[in-house]
This record gives C-alpha cells, structure tokens and sequence, in this order.
C-alpha cells in the first residue's frame, strides 16, 4: 500500500507541477498580449494628438481665410481693388540692363575697343 500511495503521490505531484507550467505559460502570454495592447494604445493616442495638433493648425488657418482682413489683402493684392477715395501708387523695377549684368573680361574688352575707338576712330 505504501507503494501505491508514492506513486499516486508522485503522480499527483508531476501533474500539478505541469499544470502549473501550462498556467504560467498561460499567464506570460496573456502579459505579452497586455504589454503590446499598452504599446498600441500609447502610439495611437501619440498620433491622435498629432492630428488634433494638425486639425486645430488648419482651424485657425481656415479661420483666417474666412476673416475679413484675409478677404481685403487677397481683393488688393490679386484683384488689384482699393477702397473708395484711397490713392494707390505702384512702383516698378527699373529693367536691368543684359550688358552691365555679364561681367569679365569680355565686358572689359568692350570697353577696351570702345576707348580705342573714341581716340582712334576718324
């Protein structure tokens, strides 16, 4: 009888220890499975405060678009408009000329010819 209450011990005992091992390998996984939820969970919350960043950015930019000061620069500087009794003046840049803006020797060659020929020329 002492033999078979070892046994039966034994047995008993390796049965819980597997079943205990089935359960901790139970447990691991399900804290793996947790841990990636929390990292998920953090990058979406990160990216959804970047886009409501980026919405309230386009809010006020939109804001702006609609608001009268917007409406009057785009009528004055596309539309060319102005306010009644208001004088506009326009300035215009003075056109370059192509012979001043190339420059090295050919330029000093010109005028090299152009003194020669001043002095030389009949």
């Amino acid at each position: 009888m002492m033999s078979k209450q070892t046994l039966s011990s034994k047995i008993t005992i390796v049965g819980l220890v597997i079943l205990l091992a089935f359960l901790a390998d139970w447990k691991y996984k399900q804290w793996l499975s947790e841990k990636l939820i929390q990292k998920q969970k953090l990058d979406l919350q990160q990216e959804a405060d970047v886009l409501q960043q980026k919405n309230n950015e386009l809010s006020q930019s939109l804001q702006y678009l609609n608001s009268d000061t917007f409406k009057e620069s785009v009528a004055r500087q596309q539309l060319n408009l102005k306010k009644p009794g208001e004088q506009v003046y326009t300035f215009v840049d003075a056109p370059q000329d192509s012979q001043a803006l190339t420059s090295g020797p050919q330029n000093s060659t010109n005028n090299a010819k152009k003194w020669l020929d001043y002095f030389f020329a009949n």
